[in-house]
């Protein structure tokens, strides 16, 4: 990655980006919606990853894994891929996911986020070793409020659920939304992620939050 594309790339990550979602089920439509991503030359992608423990304790499907969302992306290898991977699985899931990282090669053209769920993101602390590497937490609707306290917070990034995470067909509510944006205000040191029923034409000027879209972004560029 040239000097140019990498000030370019560290720019677009200081403004707000919608992040299009490839929460699969399918490889076939995954391939479609990588191919629509390539042809709009969308750099920036949200993994929402749904593990096969985690989808059993809330009676969903267990989504396609982040290893083939990862091999389908090697489509961007040569550009300035921003993926942000969102892992949701119980202590058996994040121990698979464990060892698909650490046998996994990081493109060193991408910048990597990673949110895991609380008090599991030590264990995945070594990866930052590869300085495109983040690691966060991800909190889901009911482990946040307006006064939750990030001062503490020993990463820079984190994933905010505004519906309940695995779950489809739920609506955004507008005091969740409110709330959210409360809560990055507040934390201007936390690059936030919102994720849960936005729109891919959602507009602020909150410059440290990034929105996820999956419905909306897919209705709009098919």
């Amino acid at each position: 990655m040239t000097a140019k594309s990498s000030a370019l790339l560290i720019l677009e990550i200081l403004n707000m980006l919608i992040l299009p979602s490839l929460l699969e089920y399918s490889p076939y439509e995954l391939g479609k919606r990588v191919d629509k991503l390539k042809e709009l030359n969308k750099f920036e992608v949200h993994i929402d990853t749904i593990c096969q423990n985690f989808a059993r304790s809330r009676n969903v499907m267990m989504s396609i894994s982040v290893k083939t969302v990862l091999s389908h992306l090697e489509k961007f290898k040569e550009n300035s891929l921003y993926v942000t991977i969102h892992i949701m699985g119980d202590t058996e899931d994040l121990v698979e996911a464990y060892k698909f990282f650490a046998g996994y090669h990081f493109e060193p053209n991408w910048q990597y986020r990673i949110y895991l769920p609380l008090n599991s993101e030590l264990a995945f602390a070594c990866f930052e070793s590869c300085n495109n590497v983040k690691i966060g937490n991800w909190f889901d609707i009911d482990q946040w409020n307006i006064g939750t306290d990030f001062n503490q917070y020993i990463y820079t990034t984190a994933l905010i659920m505004t519906v309940k995470a695995g779950l489809s067909g739920q609506i955004l509510l507008p005091k969740t939304k409110i709330d959210a944006f409360e809560l990055a205000i507040k934390n201007p040191q936390i690059n936030f992620v919102f994720d849960g029923g936005w729109s891919c034409l959602f507009d602020t000027d909150v410059e440290n939050v990034d929105l996820v879209s999956y419905t909306s972004y897919w209705r709009k560029n098919g």
